[in-house]
């Protein structure tokens, strides 16, 4: 090896399209051809990470808990740590930050990788006070609440980490030279550095892979010796595993040695169950119906890039999640063997999947698992997930409609079988469901204190033009929030959508607020002051993310009093970023425009049907709604969009949906009417009571508005042809809030 200059031995598996050459001549030579443009070279393409940089804790996912049963007393001991983590986060700041994965006893601010954190919480980090800023205060709220959901399916934290699955090379190489294979490991034997000096107690660890499916569970033992610790001296990392016997490789859904990540936990509860409910490994093995007909195999040119990527289209189709999910149903069933049969093939269904760009096989679902999966719902727990969100928010609405007409709907729409997950899920809601955020930092927060000097002078035309820069970014912020209008829980958009979004916003926002005041750090002053002491411009936005979003950087070192002067940026490279993220963000806000439809107008029925609004409408609303009336502003531009929807649709009566795209819904409603969705069932309440309409059920269980009463006096056109997308500016004008002075305790 050494007079040869051997730098790496590849196995026949590495050696990837090794079948397609007819030696190794061949193959160096098409190697060496450039292809276009491109002289293919070997490269390292991905590395293990250090000893020093593996985590100690993980956080379990639900799928290898679903298929293990434990006792009440195994759930507990599994569950318990998580929930007093919880308990803590909701006492103080520094739980808070703990749980958050922010600091722990031995961490060092300047050790912490804050670009992982939003610069609030690095901001609250050196200074616990700014948990008294409600902005901040919220935010925590909103993370405590995620948290929680994310406790309810199988989120427990655990000693473990992901390291890279090896074989036993020592045994390779044994192959390699022609001496009979021994090994240093033994069947289901590991070798592992990490766990070696991190084991206590049980010498056990389990083996666990992604995507679990059928109970892929490989308890091993952790073992070293003197001989070990001499060939295996350089791999710091890794599961290093043993090559006899069943192999864990094979047990992991065939799992590969190419750079497989898996995770390894020696929880006892884990371990324990895992060992007393081994399975045996799932072998897939082909069968050629003789009737079936025989099929060449077509190998796929490298070089014909036009069936490569088709290739590659088809393998990223496959959605792995279409099989995972159907899973968790038929784990949460009791019942005879053959639900375990079924699991067993939907494990084959899912190794065929993922592999799909290996071998070009394509594995749909058993048609007798379609029919069993359509008589059942899904398990409890999965109503926390965000696939779940959408029939939760269908649950909650169910639940709402009953309290409002009392129709005795059926609203369950998850079953609550005594699954495993289901019994994670109910312990860990009866531990924290009611736990509620009650942190106290005792020293108030000043904002004065963020501003070096001298507050700006705020008769300045420079500081007006700010304001008003910053009042025109606000209403961005707006309009991609939405939070007014939309269900919380029934999101669609993926974190990805999300941070890209308001990525954009910031980065226009910035470039946008630097153009009237160059100085950052005066403009920073600015900012602070509008924010914090504007009450007119703290009434109506209470939101901060720009603030923090553009300036948390400044903001930071503010906190820390580093009160280092930051004068005129890079314009020019502000400036282009500035313009790519306004042209993304028109774009957005134009394709939200031209995709907001509402069927029941647009329909054949009714498109054509133009609809005037008059002065005696509004007069009329107002009378029938008198000021003393509670919420009345709310309530009357909702019964103007009712008006106009009876008109339109040339009807008395209105079936509200559920959760359905470009239809009639509370969402839809509430924005046509600019009004909060979370108050919509008391407002049709209020006019209900009122005698303005009258609350039923359409046969498919939605919310049906009957009776509305529409003005039929009029004379004087206040608008004619309306359009339904121009209906909340003239709501919003005709019917407009009452203006008081107060700036409200909870503004943000």
């Amino acid at each position: 090896m050494f007079k040869d200059k051997i730098d790496c031995i590849l196995t026949k598996s590495q050696f990837k399209f090794h079948d397609l050459y007819t030696s190794v001549e061949k193959w160096r030579e098409e190697f060496d051809k450039e292809a276009y443009g491109y002289k293919r070279t070997f490269n390292i393409s991905e590395y293990d990470a250090t000893f020093s940089e593996l985590e100690d804790t993980t956080v379990m996912a639900y799928q290898p808990l679903q298929t293990l049963s434990f006792s009440g007393d195994g759930i507990k001991r599994l569950c318990a740590p998580t929930a007093d983590s919880y308990v803590a986060a909701c006492k103080s700041v520094e739980g808070f930050l703990k749980y958050r994965g922010i600091c722990s006893e031995d961490d060092k601010g300047n050790d912490i990788e804050w670009s992982e954190y939003p610069s609030y919480y690095q901001a609250m980090y050196y200074n616990h006070s700014l948990f008294n800023d409600e902005f901040i205060k919220k935010k925590i709220k909103q993370d405590l609440k995620s948290a929680k959901e994310r406790a309810y399916v199988g989120k427990i934290t655990v000693k473990g980490n992901y390291q890279t699955l090896t074989p036993d090379l020592y045994a390779l190489m044994q192959h390699i030279f022609g001496l009979p294979v021994t090994g240093l490991l033994k069947y289901n034997q590991i070798y592992s550095n990490y766990w070696n000096h991190h084991l206590e107690g049980t010498p056990y660890v389990d083996i666990i892979r992604s995507p679990h499916i059928a109970q892929e569970h490989s308890p091993v033992m952790a073992v070293t010796s003197g001989e070990m610790e001499k060939w295996f001296a350089y791999q710091k990392t890794g599961i290093i595993v043993a090559v006899f016997g069943n192999t864990v490789a094979l047990k992991l859904n065939s799992a590969d040695f190419d750079g497989d990540h898996v995770l390894t936990v020696d929880n006892p509860v884990i371990c324990e169950e895992a060992m007393k409910q081994f399975s045996n490994t799932i072998y897939h093995e082909k069968i050629e119906y003789p009737y079936a007909g025989k099929k060449g195999n077509k190998k796929v040119i490298v070089s014909d890039l036009e069936k490569v990527v088709d290739c590659d289209y088809k393998g990223y189709k496959n959605n792995i999640g279409n099989v995972i999910n159907p899973i968790s149903t038929l784990w949460s069933l009791e019942g005879p063997d053959t639900v375990q049969d079924y699991i067993k093939i939907m494990s084959i269904v899912g190794s065929i999947t993922i592999d799909y760009a290996k071998h070009g096989e394509e594995a749909n679902i058993p048609k007798c698992i379609l029919e069993l999966l359509k008589k059942h719902k899904k398990p409890y727990f999965m109503k926390y997930l965000r696939s779940g969100r959408k029939r939760r928010s269908m649950e909650k609405e169910l639940k709402a409609v009953n309290e409002l007409v009392d129709a005795s709907i059926i609203s369950e729409l998850f079953d609550n079988t005594d699954c495993t997950m289901n019994q994670i899920c109910h312990y860990m809601e009866e531990k924290i469901g009611n736990i509620n955020m009650d942190i106290n930092a005792e020293e108030e927060f000043h904002w004065e204190n963020l501003i070096p000097s001298m507050p700006p002078d705020i008769t300045s035309h420079r500081y007006k033009n700010v304001r008003d820069k910053l009042v025109e970014m606000q209403e961005w912020l707006y309009e991609i929030n939405n939070a007014k209008y939309n269900d919380t829980e029934n999101t669609n958009e993926s974190n990805r959508e999300n941070q890209r979004k308001y990525g954009s916003l910031y980065e226009y926002a910035k470039a946008e607020l630097l153009s009237v005041n160059h100085d950052e750090s005066e403009l920073l002053d600015m900012l602070i002051t509008i924010y914090y002491s504007d009450k007119k411009f703290m009434e109506k936005y209470r939101d901060k993310s720009i603030l923090w979003g553009c300036f948390g950087e400044g903001l930071v070192e503010r906190v820390k009093c580093g009160f280092s002067h930051v004068g005129n940026p890079d314009m020019d490279r502000l400036v282009k970023r500035g313009q790519k993220a306004e042209k993304y963000l028109k774009d957005y806000k134009k394709y939200k425009e031209d995709n907001y439809q509402i069927w029941e107008f647009e329909n054949e029925k009714n498109a054509a049907r133009e609809v005037a609004l008059y002065k005696e409408d509004i007069k009329w609303i107002k009378k029938s709604i008198p000021t003393k009336t509670e919420r009345y502003t709310d309530c009357r531009r909702l019964l103007l969009v009712l008006i106009y929807t009876c008109r339109k649709c040339n009807a008395d009566s209105i079936s509200i949906i559920h959760n359905k795209n470009n239809r009639i819904t509370k969402t839809a409603l509430c924005k046509l009417a600019d009004i909060d969705r979370r108050y919509f069932d008391r407002d049709i309440k209020i006019l209900e009571e009122l005698g303005l309409l009258a609350i039923s059920v359409d046969k498919y269980n939605h919310l049906l508005l009957q009776d509305i009463q529409i003005n039929e006096n009029y004379s004087e056109v206040l608008s004619r042809g309306v359009h339904y997308r121009d209906l909340t500016g003239i709501v919003k004008d005709k019917i407009r809030e009452k203006v008081t002075s107060s700036v409200k305790n909870d503004c943000a």
